[in-house]
């Protein structure tokens, strides 16, 4: 769910929404449409199979991937696969011990701050501040 309430915040757009996720495995897990309907972007969380982005990039303008796995991880997923427009699929890194740490740290009702900025994210829960790197990297192929 943390890396969820990131991947909205650090992607954000007009229009953006939750999908169905995990409930849905044709549903991503935040997609934006345009006002006819037309899937604009498809965003994953996590470490997507290949087949999933694949087909994700065949639906939607753009692909992101939002993960909080290693770097090897979103490679596994991907080396033996050719994937549709791979090159212009985004991927960021998330810290896993930020994701962990934030986590840790809810509560029922929590108020966020969140400061993104030159690959560093911090973010205030209550009195609690934990900060962690957010890295873009190219699809690997």
């Amino acid at each position: 769910m943390v890396a969820r309430i990131l991947a909205y915040v650090l992607l954000y757009e007009e229009r953006l929404e939750f999908g169905k996720g995990l409930s849905d495995s044709d549903e991503p897990a935040l997609w934006t449409h345009d006002l006819t309907g037309a899937l604009l972007h498809w965003i994953d969380v996590g470490t997507p199979a290949a087949d999933r982005i694949h087909l994700a990039a065949k639906k939607a303008a753009r692909v992101s991937i939002v993960s909080h796995k290693n770097e090897e991880a979103v490679s596994r997923e991907t080396i033996n696969r050719k994937l549709h427009m791979a090159e212009h699929i985004k991927v960021l890194l998330l810290d896993p011990l930020l994701v962990e740490q934030i986590a840790g740290a809810l509560e029922r009702k929590s108020d966020w701050t969140l400061v993104h900025a030159h690959g560093s994210l911090s973010v205030t829960i209550g009195n609690d501040t934990f900060t962690g790197s957010v890295k873009e990297i190219p699809l690997p192929q």
